[in-house]
């Protein structure tokens, strides 16, 4: 298995985890709403999140069997490993010239409210 299968097995694996987590809450909710009382609420396992393991479970094997979205991970991780990166000072001089134009446009922009707030008010006074 070389790095890039690594990467989109693990990947798969997060997120039938998020996946779990986010069904077991939806299913606990809807319990919570549909007034069914959970015999296992007390337990480690309640039944909302059994149903939502199935679920997570079930994601989890349509990632591994299925070709389509393996097949999109891999190029996806293939495309990543072409992307080069900014160096520090790239990204220190990227944040310094953000920085220094927003201080520029805020000043204009509070220039240009207390000129256009003196405008309306000889307007409204007149």
């Amino acid at each position: 298995m070389d790095q890039n299968e690594k990467i989109v097995s693990l990947s798969f694996v997060v997120a039938a985890l998020i996946v779990w987590f986010a069904m077991g809450r939806f299913f606990q909710e809807m319990m919570i709403v549909a007034s069914i009382r959970d015999p296992l609420w007390n337990t480690f396992m309640p039944l909302s999140r059994i149903l939502g393991l199935a679920v997570g479970g079930g994601v989890l094997v349509y990632l591994f069997k299925a070709t389509r979205p393996h097949d999109f991970a891999m190029d996806v991780v293939a495309e990543l490993r072409k992307v080069t990166f900014p160096t520090f000072d790239e990204v220190r001089a990227a944040t310094i010239v953000t920085i220094i134009l927003v201080i520029v446009i805020t000043s204009l922009l509070g220039v240009f409210d207390y000129l256009w707030s003196g405008v309306t008010s000889l307007i409204y006074k007149a």
